[in-house]
């Protein structure tokens, strides 16, 4: 799902909904630009287009129950990646198909959108086509694979560059992030393995790695958060323009939830039972915990930011840790 000021986009099967963001009303429904047997995968909104893509029906990840659905699998099967057989745009208003582009798989945790352009990382590998899933667990996603950018108002390739995604063993996560005129692909195998490309013409501009600091409850997952300048990576800050360190020793988080930030704050839970939410100052480094003793925020990420606010609904229910208090929270800024 995504949001604008006036809709909320939900990927529902074959079709996306646009429900107005004050009532709920139905809108306008987008359908899937594909056969009868694909969902829709990926969602955004920009401006006035409404972007997705088509996966093989049946490949989201719906189940939860046991340790191949939490956070502590590297299993291939477990964290196989779902990749999308064609990218599409509609107009918001009216729904009119603007474009459709189909070029080998695209995986989905690589669709970043900013400064007018798409980028993603495919598999041009044709052994892929037959698969009958678009969860892939094939090491063969990982050759033939190209960093691209499409135009986002036409859909036509403005760059494409070979690009050597590190396959030994399976990559646990492989994220792309846009800010600021670059791309940061996060490549985690048996560490972080972080790349920063130039947004204009994929050209590298530096690389870094380090270790993980667990390799449990979500430690080799960690998703890259930038804020303003600061590219976050557990437990270290880069500068997104140079790569070099500004800062490092973060505090380690606690249980299975993952960071978020605002412009200036980094905020996540640190201990495990006594659910501390932990805002930390990227200017200043200064750091403050705040208990709140019997709940927590959901195992990967339901600290919201927004407004001045930091926003933590209820979202731990079925956790099996000791959280019985299933309650909303808002932190407002002095």
């Amino acid at each position: 799902m995504c949001a604008d000021p006036d809709s909320l986009y939900l990927a529902v099967g074959s079709r996306c909904w646009r429900l107005a963001a004050y009532t709920g009303q139905l809108v306008q429904s987008y359908p899937v630009q594909a056969g009868p047997n694909y969902e829709w995968g990926f969602v955004a909104c920009v401006s006035n287009r409404v972007f997705g893509s088509s996966i093989k029906r049946g490949s989201v990840y719906t189940l939860y129950d046991g340790p191949p659905y939490w956070y502590d699998s590297t299993g291939i099967s477990d964290t196989a990646k779902i990749c999308s057989d064609n990218l599409f745009c509609f107009a918001k208003a009216g729904g009119a198909p603007l474009w459709t582009y189909t070029n080998g798989v695209i995986v989905n945790s690589t669709l970043a959108l900013g400064g007018g352009r798409l980028y993603f990382v495919d598999s041009r590998n044709p052994a892929l086509a037959g698969f009958a899933t678009s969860r892939i667990t094939s090491s063969g996603l990982w050759s033939s694979n190209n960093l691209v950018a499409l135009d986002a108002a036409t859909g036509s390739i403005l760059w494409q560059k070979p690009v050597t995604i590190t396959s030994g063993p399976y990559p646990i996560v492989l994220f792309l992030s846009y800010a600021d005129g670059k791309l940061v692909l996060n490549n985690s195998t048996t560490q972080f393995a972080l790349t920063c490309f130039s947004a204009t013409n994929g050209a590298p501009l530096w690389t870094k790695s380090h270790a993980w600091s667990r390799d449990n409850h979500g430690g080799p997952m960690y998703h890259t958060v930038i804020a303003g300048t600061n590219v976050i990576v557990e437990p270290f800050v880069y500068d997104l323009n140079s790569g070099t360190v500004l800062k490092s020793g973060l505090t380690q988080r606690g249980g299975c939830s993952t960071i978020g930030a605002a412009e200036y704050t980094a905020h996540y839970c640190v201990s495990y039972y006594g659910a501390s939410v932990f805002f930390w100052d990227l200017a200043t480094s200064q750091s403050q915990n705040r208990q709140v003793l019997g709940m927590r925020a959901s195992c990967w990420l339901s600290l919201i930011s927004g407004g001045g606010m930091v926003m933590m609904p209820a979202a731990s229910a079925g956790c099996t840790c000791g959280f019985p208090l299933q309650s909303s929270i808002a932190f407002a800024a002095p």
